[in-house]
């Protein structure tokens, strides 16, 4: 049997970041955890879905998409509320692959 090799490539794994398909699953992900906020947050709340192919971190060599709470109290939903907050509900909806 042959073994197997790894030889790190950090050009072709920020490439691979950065694709059309990993934006995809990203922001697929933020859509099913925008659906859960919106089930546990107080009526008229706002969330949107940002994404970009070249995210916002201190290289921005990757994909990524964010869910905002865009309400006016958003603050107050997500921490002086009973309970977790929407966004806290989204982690769980994302982490477990459903909404």
């Amino acid at each position: 049997m042959a073994k197997a090799s790894y030889s790190r490539n950090h050009k072709g794994t920020g490439r691979l970041m950065r694709t059309p398909e990993m934006l995809r699953v990203l922001e697929e992900a933020a859509q099913r955890g925008e659906s859960a906020a919106r089930a546990a947050a107080p009526p008229g709340s706002t969330f949107r879905v940002e994404s970009s192919r070249r995210g916002s971190g201190v290289w921005k060599d990757r994909a990524e998409a964010r869910l905002v709470n865009a309400s006016p109290d958003a603050v107050e939903a997500e921490y002086e509320g009973p309970g977790p907050g929407p966004l806290n509900t989204a982690i769980d909806a994302i982490e477990r692959g459903g909404g």
